[in-house]
């Protein structure tokens, strides 16, 4: 799913992703992989610690530690996100104010208006 997700977004070695909700890296570890720069934004700072260690040696992960609803977001070329399901309206809402190029998301199936399982 996240080779899809990034494929989806056309993320290549001259883009800024960015990512809102990084948890534990996942996608983060393989956009780092794709991307020049990504700015990987979490709110929990329990996650911080995981970050630092798997991005370490990628040299161009900035993780910012903040609710993406609140912080002022630093300048990006393409969103590619597991959006947190609490956020998603509220951030879609945000997200249409601001300067990028395109956006690959998932979402929960009741944001997106699609029965669970598709």
């Amino acid at each position: 799913m996240i080779e899809r997700l990034i494929d989806y977004s056309g993320v290549r070695g001259q883009d800024t992703a960015l990512e809102i909700g990084a948890g534990c890296g996942n996608i983060t570890d393989a956009l780092a992989g794709v991307a020049g720069k990504v700015f990987a934004v979490e709110k929990n700072h329990k996650f911080i610690p995981m970050l630092e260690e798997r991005t370490a040696s990628t040299g161009n992960v900035v993780i910012v530690l903040g609710d993406a609803l609140r912080i002022g977001l630093p300048s990006f070329d393409k969103l590619v996100s597991n959006l947190p399901y609490s956020i998603c309206e509220s951030f879609m809402q945000r997200l249409i104010h601001m300067d990028f190029e395109s956006a690959a998301v998932i979402v929960s199936s009741s944001f997106a208006g699609t029965p669970a399982g598709y």
